[in-house]
């Protein structure tokens, strides 16, 4: 998500720059006695000056106004994963963190370390750690259970400060 609300924002940036280097120019062009570049600006002058507010075009422009406001809104308030995890630490005035992509490397190499797994996908919160496990053949048998005592121990030695919980789900190699 934060991939899609960067290229959001820089979209919108360059929207609004070259809108207003449009408009720049425009207003030296009306300055110097030349007519309309680009913006028609004197026939949207005597549109906005004949155009009721509460007229069907006024409404539709307020409403798609109002909806990408509200898009761009609700874009913002997304909860994300977080960056990084917090550590316990002994000493409250000391912040370790450990990355969030760093976490996941971890426990996909923890989950891959047991026999029988082939490769494992993890998406990693503060609140818990999804592991998707692929196993090097068509059963499974047991491996949900080793891959979950491999996940959990190395979640345990790395000390979080809000233990996450494992959420670990084993296919079979596809034939």
């Amino acid at each position: 998500m934060r991939t899609l609300s960067r290229l959001v924002a820089a979209a919108l940036a360059l929207a609004l720059t070259a809108g207003a280097l449009l408009v720049a120019i425009e207003i030296v062009l009306a300055g110097v006695g030349a007519g309309p570049l680009v913006v028609p600006y004197d026939s949207w002058y005597s549109n906005g000056r004949s155009t009721m507010w509460d007229s069907a075009v006024a409404r539709r422009a307020f409403i798609l106004v109002l909806i990408l406001g509200a898009a761009l809104l609700l874009m913002g308030l997304v909860r994300r994963r977080p960056l990084s995890l917090p550590l316990s630490t002994r000493h409250e005035l000391v912040g370790t963190h450990v990355a969030r992509r760093g976490l996941e490397r971890s426990l996909s190499r923890a989950a891959t370390s047991v026999e029988g797994v082939e490769r494992a996908t993890v998406a990693a919160s503060d609140t818990r750690a999804r592991v998707l496990a692929t196993a090097s053949r068509h059963e499974t048998g047991n491996l949900k259970e080793l891959v979950t005592a491999a996940v959990n121990e190395r979640l345990g030695g790395l000390r979080l400060a809000g233990q996450p919980s494992s959420d670990v789900s084993v296919k079979g190699m596809k034939s």
